[in-house]
């Protein structure tokens, strides 16, 4: 029994550090850049010793893969449990928007992933965990439409693709104002469904 709460004890002392941790370095990460970022800053942010860094993690750019696998994992369970559609426009109405409220929410974390993919090649795993991402995002999108009769072929996939480049120059690089989303969400389903429907 007493060693049972020892346990228990430990394992929430770690759980807590590692979040502790993960924090301060998104929180840094964002403020700095990853590589302007060094790990006795991290410690002294989450109020740890170094070693207790490197005791968790193997170094930094773990923390990193960390931090972006975690933020892909949420972004594919928001999508599984978005609300369910009527039909086959109000359905295509949802994803643009889901795409457009998943880069908004992490704006500056989106910025981060993207700058780690266009200028250090180094972090192979963090590009590796997009795929991972990807593929389940498109699992839950196929299941989606499939009910609708469109088949999510490679046609499909490219129209996505395009969509999802297009709705991030549009949050990440142009920064159109917020009140004008609901015409560029319209327009956007407007033309992917006008595609699918004339098939």
């Amino acid at each position: 029994m007493e060693q049972s709460k020892k346990n228990n004890h430990k394992s929430n002392f770690r759980e807590q550090s590692q979040e502790k941790i993960l924090e301060a370095s998104l929180k840094l990460f964002l403020e700095q850049g990853f590589e302007n970022t060094s790990t006795r800053e991290i410690a002294n942010l989450a109020k740890c010793s170094e070693a207790l860094i490197f005791k968790y993690f193997t170094n930094k750019k773990n923390l990193l893969c960390i931090i972006i696998s975690n933020w892909f994992n949420n972004r594919a369970q928001a999508l599984a449990v978005l609300d369910q559609s009527q039909n086959i426009d109000e359905e295509i109405h949802l994803l643009i928007r889901w795409f457009f409220v998943s880069y908004l929410a992490e704006k500056n974390l989106n910025k981060l992933f993207v700058s780690q993919i266009l200028n250090n090649n180094e972090n192979k795993d963090v590009i590796f965990s997009r795929y991972d991402y990807v593929s389940k995002r498109n699992s839950i999108i196929s299941q989606r439409i499939a009910k609708y009769g469109i088949p999510f072929d490679e046609k499909f996939t490219q129209l996505l693709d395009i969509v999802h480049g297009y709705v991030m120059l549009i949050v990440l690089v142009r920064n159109t104002p917020v009140e004008e989303y609901e015409v560029k969400i319209k327009n956007i389903a407007d033309m992917v469904l006008t595609i699918i429907k004339n098939k």
